[in-house]
């Protein structure tokens, strides 16, 4: 089932933030799922501050902003969403700053997680109260979720928790692999690693610069990154070559992305090797 979910790069003001959205410009012409019955959507939170191990079966991330207006589900029912944190804030946030605690979410996501979500094919979402709370009612909800290809455009619907899956090796089923080759102005759905495919995320990833650093711009990224891509690639296979994502400008001035995330890609008309751990 395709789940509609926040693509933050092209789309200015809202709440959620991925690990692949931020790195990749993706194609605001794509075409998104139908919208779900009237007897499909969630019921409507009335209030209150989310609980950590909540659960969400948000059907249409897309739409939502600086809130999530869905009812908590129990995890062990198929969801989209798992809360991991909830942070107290100095004031109610606003579609403007919300973003800024999304890197605080991040932290809180590694912890989570037993591992950095990057490069997974796991992402991280962060919402405020919903409009009619309290005033001083302030908090961020911070909430993992699997995502289906590279835009973030669509989530997984699963059943369970994501709590330490990345402690240790990453397991396959949450590694990033294509069936095609990256294109840089298109999102593209992930496909298993563990059978043949063209591309897939290396497990190394290069941090970029402090909180506080000056974007240096997408040209000057690309040129200073992409030898060591292209040596991070080599170990995939020796005829790989690497393609290298950056931080958008947005990306890294709103959300704080710092991550520069390397593709392995095979070589025309040839293809990599399924993952066996």
């Amino acid at each position: 089932m395709r789940i509609a979910a926040t693509l933050v790069v092209l789309v200015i003001g809202l709440a959620a933030c991925a690990s692949a959205t931020d790195l990749v410009d993706a194609d605001p012409n794509e075409e998104r799922s139908a919208e779900p019955g009237e007897d499909d959507r969630p019921a409507v939170r009335s209030s209150g501050r989310p609980s950590i191990g909540d659960c969400f079966a948000t059907t249409d991330l897309l739409l939502v902003k600086t809130y999530d207006p869905t009812r908590p589900t129990s995890c062990e029912q198929p969801h989209t969403l798992e809360t991991f944190a909830v942070l107290d804030v100095p004031a109610r946030p606003t579609r403007r700053n919300l973003p800024r605690y999304g890197r605080d979410c991040n932290e809180e996501a590694t912890e989570f997680l037993g591992g950095t979500f990057y490069p997974t094919t796991i992402a991280v979402f962060y919402f405020g109260p919903p409009p009619k709370e309290s005033d001083e009612d302030a908090w961020v909800r911070c909430d993992v979720g699997v995502m289906q290809d590279t835009g973030a455009q669509f989530a997984v619907e699963r059943t369970g928790s994501l709590r330490g899956v990345l402690r240790g090796r990453t397991p396959v089923s949450y590694r990033a692999c294509l069936g095609t080759r990256p294109r840089r102005m298109q999102s593209q759905d992930f496909v298993d690693c563990g059978r043949p495919h063209v591309a897939e995320h290396v497990t190394q990833v290069r941090t970029l610069g402090g909180a506080g650093a000056r974007y240096p711009g997408r040209s000057r990224l690309l040129a200073e990154h992409t030898p060591w891509c292209r040596r991070a690639s080599r170990p995939v296979d020796e005829a790989a070559r690497g393609y290298l994502t950056v931080p958008t400008a947005l990306g890294w001035r709103r959300f704080g992305s710092r991550e520069a995330l390397c593709w392995a890609v095979a070589a025309r008309g040839q293809g990599l090797p399924g993952m066996t751990r």
